[in-house]
């Protein structure tokens, strides 16, 4: 069992003491196995697509962004922000602007049961049922 580093800019450093391993700079790693916690500064990202993260904005708050904008929140007091980076309320959605469709619809078939209007030409809120 060992650690083996690939590349020559000098700015990895991987220390370890009292069973934890310490990696500062950029590593990649191939199937990693941890049985207990992972301490992450700011964010993960995904190789090859520079502006989607999962990220942990402060403390007790984590965001989902992609194409380089805040699109989930779920904050320190458990309120989820769906558009919206301050959400008031359990589940806060913004739909963005009036040229947006729907902007929550729960649906078990086509059958419209229930729809409101956010007083523009769009759907705000769209229930489906099938009966």
């Amino acid at each position: 069992m060992g650690i083996q580093l690939n590349g020559s800019s000098g700015a990895d450093i991987i220390s370890s003491s009292d069973g934890t391993i310490t990696i500062d700079g950029t590593s990649t790693v191939s199937t990693p196995i941890v049985t207990n916690t992972i301490t992450i500064s700011d964010k993960i990202s995904h190789t090859g697509d520079s502006n989607t993260h999962i990220r942990f904005a402060g403390d007790d708050t984590v965001t989902i962004e992609t194409a380089g904008s805040e699109a989930i929140r779920v904050t320190s007091a458990q309120r989820v922000g769906i558009g919206i980076e301050n959400p008031t309320v359990k589940l806060h959605v913004d739909g963005g602007t009036t040229s947006d469709a729907t902007v929550v619809q729960i649906k078990n078939d086509s059958t419209s049961a229930y729809a409101t209007n956010d007083g523009g030409l769009n759907t705000a809120l769209s229930l489906y049922s099938d009966g």
